[in-house]
């Protein structure tokens, strides 16, 4: 999964575009219980992506990389080209 920071950084870009306050208390939760209950969803949302990756991809970085691009899509998730 990625790291907590990344994840974060995300979701606070996301929320601030949409105009949500991000103040924090000082042991990390959002002062707004709705921003706290957003930033709970987005990490649920994130550790329930799981991807199987095919067990025989081609022995060719382009085929090991259109193998994992293909489940991922199957997936219901978009590959950053």
């Amino acid at each position: 999964m990625m790291g907590n920071d990344k994840m974060r950084d995300e979701f606070e870009s996301w929320a601030n575009s949409l105009f949500y306050p991000l103040e924090t208390h000082e042991n990390g939760l959002y002062v707004k219980l709705v921003v706290q209950d957003m930033w709970a969803a987005w990490q649920a949302s994130r550790a329930a992506v799981v991807v199987e990756l095919p067990g025989n991809v081609h022995h060719t970085a382009s085929g090991m990389r259109l193998g994992c691009q293909e489940a991922i899509e199957a997936a219901g998730l978009q590959v950053k080209r």
